[in-house]
């Protein structure tokens, strides 16, 4: 018997899903503007850009973006006392690309990884590695051993490896 262990993993597929459950609950305005931005991907295709680009050389990806993936709020606290860190986080993130895509200024490609990352940040909060208290690093801290193999806990969640 096997099985496939992705298939259980958040990644991709975690992304995808939510993507796809947006997808569903968007009213006709909201399908039209998506689409004018988007028009060859629907939300569970954009949902995994902010990922894939991660390997991108350039100082946006490589600097600017990384923190937008999670959230550090310490035990014991909100997030209303701590704010965001001075190189941000997804909340942070979220908050300025929500204003991008309302920016009646913002161009056409602003706009479109504006709404990539929108997508993609609300997958990140709902993955629970993704938004924690700092201690262990979203679970890379914490080592496992699955199916025989060495790894992390955030590994194993995110890629069932």
């Amino acid at each position: 018997m096997t099985c496939s262990l992705n298939a259980f993993a958040w990644g991709q597929t975690g992304h995808r899903v939510t993507g796809a459950i947006a997808e569903q609950y968007l009213t006709p305005k909201a399908q039209a503007a998506i689409h004018t931005l988007l028009p060859m991907e629907d939300l569970a295709e954009a949902s995994t850009y902010a990922d894939e680009m991660r390997s991108n050389p350039t100082a946006f990806w490589q600097n600017t973006a990384r923190p937008f993936h999670y959230v550090t709020i310490p035990a014991g606290k909100r997030y209303a006392q701590i704010g965001a860190p001075e190189k941000g986080d997804a909340i942070s993130a979220l908050t300025m690309f929500t204003a991008a895509l309302k920016d009646p200024d913002a161009s056409v490609e602003q706009k479109r990884l504006a709404l990539r990352f929108v997508i993609h940040i609300i997958g990140d909060l709902h993955q629970p590695l993704h938004a924690g208290n700092g201690k262990d690093k979203g679970g890379n801290d914490i080592k496992v051993n699955f199916f025989r193999n060495d790894s992390n806990l955030h590994k194993v969640w995110d890629r069932g490896e």
